[in-house]
């Protein structure tokens, strides 16, 4: 029988398809032809714009038609992509490429516009003469409308532009000098005031007395200080009406010690954010300049708060917090210990933390966003922690950039402490004098140099570096201790010795303005913590020192404190 049927095919292919082949060939081409039709006739166009006002450019509507010629096996056309398909697909590309409230402040910018010409009664034409956004800037001003309104509502009406790849008329000169005018018309002065130290003391003192039960004064009390502590945004905190769900901080990305000194949070959205990178905020308890213990603050919320996931602050029936009950509190709580509440808003707990930072000497250059410069120079542990800090969440600022800290690293493996002066000066000819250089070298001198001579070694050239940075803080990291050496079989001595270069360095560093982080978790006999040559950190020993020294530096940067973790 089988070879009756290859037969029956060999003879088929030499006399052609049958007739009923041929019917269903036919059929099949007439589909081909009808869908391939159907999509040359019709544009797609790119629906999320508001009014749609022209199809997308062509580059984007005509799209290339698909072969299969020459291919061995035919692909699975159990679900072919249409026109349709390829459309929506663009569109959720556009609407993902550009953050929610974004959008809906373009499409208000573009409503307003449209308004406009109504009012005015204009042609509505597309794309739009420069004498329409000439006179859409007089109508704003016209109409009270603030200079940062009206820029916002241009860079819509560019938006749309740019998308449709029609020229942007809203750069041109005289629409720049219009809103430079509309700016020097105004001279609007920003009266929100900072909540300092002070009133934020008062304020949680006088919670349980506006609020209707302990809760919601726990609440309360745990978002304020967090919102002062960490330098948080309200919509970072609360939810919005134009946010999208789960925007605010989460439960699941909190994290407490077990002795409620510090906390960890990891933010996945905020507004110097949009790729939603997220960020790692770690807070403490600062006892030298206040009462308030922001961790333990947090930790008496967490024991009365349900156990639920979503957002990190939410009331006792599992409702969000909102930005309107966060300024509504605020307000009556001020109003009750005797001040204005008028003047100050939601935005004046992260202006109170900047004002405290300038209170310890920080410029205002290095309270801005990414404006304090740390570097970070030493051997193959530091080249590590680089390499392992690149891979998480806060990236390899360990999440300090919302304090404006960025961190440059400088590893180099097998690195000796006659090569740290060479590697500052060349730091110096590419970048900026840091506000802050930690040092972690010479432990690789240990049992070549005699301890004694390299103590000194190391003082004179920290002096030397001292004289060629002189407004930097220099911050000595703690060598490690190891479970092997190069230079000697004698593990403990060899751990002494170290200690007491360590302790000689830091005291001098310290007596002299300087800094020194401690590194009490990483011990030699806990074997996991190192790697397999007992000389690098395993992964969880790098995590320690990642986390170690992110606490510091929030810590020098908050408190001017440069002795980490307690006074030396």
């Amino acid at each position: 029988m089988p070879k009756v049927k290859k037969c029956n095919r060999i003879a088929e292919r030499r006399e052609g398809p049958t007739k009923n082949q041929q019917q269903s060939k036919a059929k099949r081409g007439q589909s081909v032809n009808r869908d391939t039709s159907e999509t040359v006739e019709k544009s797609p166009e790119v629906d999320h714009v508001v009014g749609n006002p022209k199809p997308c450019p062509e580059s984007v509507s005509s799209l290339p038609s698909a072969s299969t010629v020459g291919r061995l096996e035919p692909r699975d056309h159990s679900r072919r992509i249409s026109s349709n398909d390829v459309r929506d697909e663009v569109n959720k590309l556009l609407q993902l490429a550009t953050a929610q409230n974004t959008q809906e402040t373009y499409r208000q910018g573009l409503t307003c516009f449209e308004e406009f010409r109504d009012t005015i009664s204009l042609e509505r034409l597309w794309p739009l003469p420069l004498e329409q956004i000439i006179q859409f800037v007089g109508y704003m001003s016209a109409r009270g409308l603030g200079e940062s309104t009206a820029k916002t509502y241009l860079s819509g009406i560019s938006y749309y532009l740019k998308l449709y790849n029609y020229t942007d008329v809203t750069q041109n000169f005289i629409v720049r000098k219009l809103l430079e005018g509309c700016r020097r018309k105004a001279k609007s002065k920003d009266i929100r005031l900072p909540i300092t130290l002070n009133i934020l003391e008062s304020i949680l003192k006088s919670l349980p007395i506006v609020c209707n039960d302990i809760y919601e004064a726990k609440l309360f009390a745990a978002a304020y200080s967090l919102a002062f502590f960490g330098y948080f945004r309200v919509g970072e905190i609360t939810e919005g009406k134009k946010q999208a769900v789960g925007h605010a901080v989460q439960f699941k990305n909190l994290e407490l010690s077990s002795d409620k000194s510090l906390m960890k949070l990891y933010l996945e959205h905020s507004k110097a954010d949009q790729r939603g990178k997220g960020e790692m905020v770690i807070i403490q308890n600062v006892q030298s300049l206040t009462s308030i213990k922001p961790v333990y603050i947090m930790a008496e919320f967490l024991k009365v708060r349900p156990i639920r996931q979503g957002n990190l602050f939410c009331h006792f029936g599992g409702q969000p917090l909102t930005r309107f009950q966060f300024t509504s509190v605020l307000s009556k709580v001020l109003k009750t210990i005797g001040i204005d509440s008028t003047k100050y808003k939601s935005h004046s707990f992260r202006i109170g933390a900047a004002t405290n930072a300038a209170k310890l000497g920080l410029s205002d250059d290095e309270i801005c966003k990414a404006e304090i410069e740390a570097w970070f120079v030493g051997s193959s542990i530091v080249k590590r922690a680089f390499v392992a800090a690149r891979d998480r969440p806060g990236g390899v600022s360990l999440g300090l950039q919302r304090l404006g800290i960025n961190m440059w690293w400088q590893g180099k493996g097998g690195m000796i402490w006659t090569d740290m002066y060479k590697k500052i000066k060349t730091l110096l000819k590419v970048n900026d004098k840091p506000q802050y250089l930690i040092m972690h070298c010479a432990a690789n001198d240990m049992g070549k140099t005699k301890l004694k001579e390299l103590i000194e070694n190391v003082k004179t050239t920290l002096g030397k570096i001292q004289l060629l940075l002189p407004d930097t803080k220099i911050i000595w990291s703690q060598l490690l201790p190891r479970r092997k050496w190069r230079y000697s079989e004698d593990v403990n001595a060899m751990n002494k010795s170290l200690k007491r270069l360590n302790s000689s360095i830091a005291a001098e560093l310290v007596r002299k303005g300087g800094g020194y982080i401690k590194y009490p978790d990483i011990k030699p006999n806990d074997e996991l913590l190192f790697d397999r040559d007992g000389v690098h950190l395993s992964e969880k020993g790098t995590e320690i020192f990642l986390n170690t020294i992110c606490a510091a530096i929030e810590q020098f940067s908050k408190t001017g404190i440069l002795v980490y973790p307690k006074l030396y």
